[in-house]
């Protein structure tokens, strides 16, 4: 309750142009994964079905589903996150601009500008403190089911490519729909990459844009001298506060989310799908 209100507070009409897309790519991709792993599945045990299988493969696909269901609320907080960020960034912006024009020779303009200036960016500043209290509170809220998400999703990659091999080397059993077989295979393995991709997107583009807030205050840093007391109090703070407390998603306190570790576990996964590769063609 207190989360749904934390965004219920930071929601704003026009942080939806700034989401949408992803959050329609991201339920298009997860429900073609889940559609086409239960293509799969049926299309093996179509044979052997019976009520045991059948309940078996109804609680798994129920428990994939509840999962898929809980990442894509994770996904949608992330996304909205992002895009009010890249609003936070856009006023940040403005404030650059107008800081660019001021004119020191007109005092009483000058002073009220600043202040109006300082005003906006402690607005700012808070708006930005919340968010990232917000930012820090979803990965604990979620850090179970996202684990469990990325163990599945690795696990899946794995298997997959694994099979178009194997289809590949000693070619499809199955007498129906042989060529329907490997268009499966090939397709899941296409949209879970695809999956995998947004998601990642999802969290390095909101980690580029606090970035690039810190590199917009720096721009700010070098005007100060020629800045009102006040609104130099108010630049420091912000600066000061951003790197004190650097954003980042950590899981369970096992590992951190950032291009970094989205490339280690693909290395890990073309490792793991080499060897088994490999310990196939030996015990061949």
């Amino acid at each position: 309750m207190h989360l749904v209100d934390s965004f219920r507070r930071q929601y704003s009409p026009e942080i939806l142009p700034y989401c949408r897309r992803s959050i329609a790519c991201k339920f298009f991709c997860a429900s073609a994964v889940e559609t086409l792993q239960g293509i799969i599945c049926l299309s093996k045990m179509r044979k052997g079905i019976n009520i045991s299988a059948a309940l078996g493969i109804l609680g798994f696909f129920n428990l994939s589903l509840i999962i898929q269901v809980i990442i894509l609320h994770y996904f949608n907080g992330m996304a909205y996150v992002r895009g009010r960020y890249t609003l936070l960034k856009k006023d940040l912006e403005a404030v650059i601009a107008e800081t660019r024009f001021l004119n020191p020779n007109r005092i009483g303009v000058f002073v009220t500008t600043c202040c109006s200036l300082a005003d906006r960016l402690e607005e700012i500043a808070q708006a930005q403190s919340d968010l990232q209290a917000l930012i820090e509170r979803l990965p604990r809220t979620y850090q179970v089911q996202i684990v469990c998400f990325i163990y599945t999703a690795y696990s899946s990659l794995l298997a997959n490519v694994y099979a178009i091999f194997t289809l590949h080397k000693y070619g499809v059993t199955e007498e129906i729909f042989p060529n329907f077989i490997v268009v499966t295979y090939t397709a899941h393995l296409v949209m879970s990459l695809a999956d995998f991709w947004i998601n990642a997107y999802n969290l390095f583009s909101l980690l580029d844009a606090h970035e690039e807030m810190i590199k917009l205050l720096s721009e700010i840093s070098v005007l100060q001298s020629a800045l009102d007391q006040r609104l130099e109090a108010v630049i420091t703070n912000f600066t000061l506060n951003l790197v004190r407390h650097p954003m980042r998603l950590q899981f369970l306190g096992f590992f951190d989310i950032n291009r970094s570790a989205a490339f280690a576990m693909l290395n890990s996964l073309l490792s793991q799908a080499i060897i088994l590769i490999q310990i196939d063609i030996q015990n061949k």
